[in-house]
């Protein structure tokens, strides 16, 4: 197993956020958009507004790359994607 550790900042813009939602697909170099869909979704219930940080378990050495989006969710909805990030194990 390995594990991978996600860090963020504070949305500049769309008020208070209210929670985070983190996805997950495994592949490299990859849009938003496209890992932005219900299926890829890792956390099973809402992240708080902070700390901004999760860590994915789920993952083993071996596996290859996975790409990483989070949103922000507040009383206006979910935002777009964050610029992705991927992690090669």
């Amino acid at each position: 197993m390995a594990t991978v550790t996600l860090n963020w900042l504070i949305p500049e813009s769309g008020g208070p956020v209210e929670s985070y939602n983190v996805y997950r697909v495994a592949q490299e170099e990859t849009s938003a958009s496209v890992i932005v869909d219900p299926a890829n979704k890792i956390n099973s219930t809402p992240l708080p507004s902070t700390p901004r940080t999760y860590v994915d378990d789920s993952v083993s050495r071996g596996d290859g790359a996975y790409s990483y989006t989070v949103t922000a969710v507040n009383t206006g909805g979910e935002s777009v994607g964050a610029t992705p990030t991927t992690q090669t194990l």
